[in-house]
C-alpha cells in the first residue's frame, strides 16, 4: 500500500470481500495512517547570542528543521477521506457480524477483524477525529541555578550543543546519562481542528519560551538562597495556558532544581470548557497524583480564569474596556503570584486591556525587602510575543498598557494603576516593561527539530522565521511617599 489516501488504498468489499487476514492488514495500515506515530520535538538545541545592526540584544534560533523527504501533499487527511475510512470500517463490522451469525467463522478470524474495526471506529469518534495528536517535547535539564544568564550572555561551548558529550577513551561507550542528567520530557495532546479555538494548539512562542525556562531558570525564578525549606512555595501562574507547555515546563524546571513551588495553569478564552478539559488531561499525563511516599516538591493545578472578570466598561464612551484606577484597586482576597507567565496573548484588538487587568489582579506587589533583590526576585510578569507585521495595532496596545519603566512618576490621563495599602499608607503602582529581549525563531505550531513518524504532519510549518519579544513586566511605584522603592 503506497497511497496515503484511504479511498485509493483500501481494498474493495464488493462483490466479494477479501479474506480476514488481508482485511486485518488493511485495518492496521488505516490505523497507522489515521493516527501516525507520536512526533518528538527536541528543544535542546542551544540559543546563541547575536547583535543586530542597532545593537539591540537579540537571539537567533540555530535550530534547523530536519529534512524528512516526504511529499508536501502528505499533510493530514480531508473530511472526505475520513468519512470514506469510517464508512469502510462500518461495512467491515457489518460483513463480519453477518458471517459470525451464520456460523461461517470457525477459526474466529472474522470476530478478530470485527473487534479491530470497531476499536478503530471508536478512536475516530474521540479527540483524534478532530485532528488531535500527541507530541513529546524534550527539554534540557537545568543545571545548578546561578545568576541570571541575561546578565552575562556568552556563546555555549561546542560540547553544549549535544546532551551526550563525547566520552573519554577510558569510559565504556555503553555508559548512558544518569537520571540526574536526563532531559526533561513533557507529553501534550493538542491539534484539534476547532476553527474558533486557539487554545488547542501549541504555538511556536510557547516552545521558544519553554526552552528559555529550561536553559535560563535564573532569569525567571528567585535565587535558591531565598527559597528556604520552611519558606512558602514559589507561586507561579500561567495565563492563557492553552495546552500548558509553558506552565508545565516551569513546574518541571522547579522540580529538577529541587525547589518548592505551586504552578497554576489557567485559561478562559474561546472554547473554555474544551480547552480546560484538554489542559487537565495534559497535566494529569505529566504530573500524576502523588502517593503518600512521594517526595514531589511542586504542585500543579488548573483553573478557569476569564480576564473579562477583572475589567469594566468605562463611563466615558460606554463601549471601550479599561482598567481604570478606581476599578483596579487591590482585592486582598485574590491569590497573587510571584511569577506570571504568558505567550502569544495579543493576537486580537482589545486583548491587551483584558490581559493587563488580569495581571494587575494577580501579580504580587513589591515590598521593601525587594530593595536589594535581583531581577528574578522581583514579582514579574514574563510575556513572550511574536512581532507580527499584521498586528501593529495590537502591539501598540501592549506598548501603551505596559510602557517602559522609568517614565513619569506621576499618574497621567489614561494611566492604569493599582493601589496597595501598606503600614496605614496608600501606595500606587503601575505595570511597566522593565526590559525586553528579541529572538528569531520558527513560525507556526510546535517547533522545529521533530523526529519520528508523522512529524511533518504535526509540525505544520513552512520554514518561516518570526521575531519574538520577551518582556519583563513589573510594578513601578507611582507618586509614592519619599520612601525608596527600588524594584530594579
Amino acid at each position: 500500500m503506497h497511497s496515503s489516501h484511504p479511498s485509493t488504498a483500501l481494498p474493495a468489499l464488493a462483490p466479494t470481500s477479501p479474506p480476514p487476514a488481508a482485511l486485518a492488514l488493511s485495518i492496521d495500515y488505516l490505523d497507522a495512517l489515521l493516527f501516525p506515530a507520536q512526533p518528538i520535538i527536541d528543544l535542546r538545541v542551544p540559543l546563541a547570542p547575536i547583535h543586530s545592526e542597532d545593537h539591540d540584544s537579540t537571539m537567533l534560533d540555530q535550530e534547523e528543521e530536519e529534512e524528512t523527504g516526504e511529499d508536501d501533499d502528505d499533510v493530514g487527511m480531508d473530511a472526505f477521506e475520513i468519512d470514506f475510512a469510517r464508512d469502510w470500517l462500518n461495512r467491515i463490522v457489518a460483513i463480519g457480524t453477518r458471517k459470525c451469525a451464520r456460523g461461517e467463522d470457525e477459526t474466529g478470524a472474522w470476530e478478530g477483524v470485527v473487534d479491530r474495526a470497531a476499536k478503530l471506529l471508536t478512536d475516530l469518534s474521540g479527540p483524534g477525529a478532530q485532528g488531535a495528536s500527541m507530541r513529546t517535547y524534550i527539554l534540557p535539564r537545568p543545571g545548578p541555578q546561578t545568576k541570571p544568564v541575561s546578565e552575562s550572555l556568552v556563546p555555549p561551548p561546542p560540547a553544549a550543543s549535544s546532551f551526550y558529550p563525547t566520552p573519554p577513551p577510558t569510559r565504556p561507550p555503553s555508559v548512558v546519562a544518569t537520571r540526574d542528567r536526563a532531559p526533561l520530557e513533557l507529553t501534550l495532546r493538542d491539534g484539534t481542528q476547532l476553527e474558533a479555538s486557539t487554545g488547542h494548539r501549541t504555538w511556536a512562542a510557547a516552545t521558544l519560551f519553554a526552552r528559555l525556562l529550561a536553559t535560563r531558570p535564573g532569569d525567571f525564578f528567585p535565587s535558591s538562597s531565598s527559597d528556604k525549606s520552611d519558606a512558602a512555595p514559589l507561586r507561579i501562574l500561567e495565563v492563557g495556558s492553552g495546552t500548558g507547555l509553558v506552565g508545565m515546563t516551569a513546574a518541571k524546571v522547579l522540580e529538577a532544581l529541587g525547589r518548592r513551588g505551586e504552578a497554576t495553569l489557567s485559561d478562559g478564552g474561546d472554547e473554555p470548557d474544551a480547552v480546560l478539559e484538554n489542559l487537565r488531561y495534559n497535566v494529569a499525563a505529566n504530573f500524576p497524583p502523588k502517593s503518600a511516599h512521594s517526595s514531589g516538591n511542586v504542585e500543579v493545578g488548573v483553573r478557569a480564569l476569564d480576564w473579562r472578570d477583572f475589567v469594566r466598561v468605562t463611563p466615558n464612551d460606554g463601549s471601550a474596556l479599561s482598567s481604570s484606577p478606581e476599578n483596579t484597586t487591590s482585592d486582598q482576597t485574590t491569590t497573587r503570584y510571584h511569577t506570571i507567565l504568558g505567550s502569544d496573548l495579543a493576537y486580537e484588538r482589545g486583548q491587551a486591556t483584558l490581559l493587563h487587568a488580569a495581571v494587575a489582579a494577580h501579580l504580587e506587589f513589591p515590598t521593601r525587602t525587594n530593595d536589594k533583590a535581583g531581577h528574578s526576585d522581583v514579582p514579574t510578569f514574563h510575556l513572550m510575543l511574536p512581532l507580527r507585521p499584521t498586528h501593529r495595532i495590537e502591539m501598540e496596545e501592549v506598548e501603551s498598557l505596559f510602557p517602559p519603566a522609568g517614565g513619569s512618576s506621576h499618574p497621567v490621563a489614561g494611566d492604569h494603576f493599582a493601589r496597595r495599602p501598606s503600614d496605614g499608607e496608600q501606595f500606587s503602582f503601575r505595570l511597566v516593561t522593565l526590559s525586553r529581549e528579541r529572538f528569531a525563531a520558527s513560525t507556526g505550531f510546535g517547533g522545529a527539530g521533530s523526529r519520528g513518524g508523522g512529524a511533518r504532519n504535526a509540525q505544520q510549518q513552512g520554514g518561516d522565521v518570526t521575531t519574538y519579544e520577551l518582556r519583563r513586566i513589573v510594578w513601578e511605584a507611582v507618586d509614592s511617599p519619599a520612601i525608596a522603592w527600588k524594584l530594579y
